[in-house]
């Protein structure tokens, strides 16, 4: 997803970031989200770019993409393995008496 321009998009409507962006020379902001094939979106990658418009083209955008499907993927692995192993270590913790 591509933004309006920076000056005028809501999504950036602090003054002071938008002050620091269209400051460092951004005009424009594109999102594309960080998929799971079976997750959906975990989250978004944001690029900042001089005009606004398409920015990536070709093997570019492929490159991307890639980046944001690998991301996704590692972003699904994390949360299910090193996340729930940890909240189930705390669990056993709290129900075996150890904690607290």
């Amino acid at each position: 997803m591509t933004s309006a321009p920076l000056a005028r998009d809501p999504l950036y409507c602090r003054p002071a970031t938008r002050r620091v962006l269209l400051g460092a020379g951004f005009a424009a902001a594109r999102s594309i989200p960080l998929q799971h094939r079976t997750a959906g979106c975990a989250g978004v990658l944001t690029t900042l770019h001089e005009v606004p418009g398409p920015a990536l083209g070709g093997p570019e955008w492929d490159r991307v993409h890639e980046l944001c499907r690998e991301t996704g993927a590692w972003l699904h692995w994390y949360r299910q393995h090193e996340v729930l192993t940890a909240l189930q270590h705390l669990h056993a913790r709290v129900t075996t008496g150890q904690l607290g």
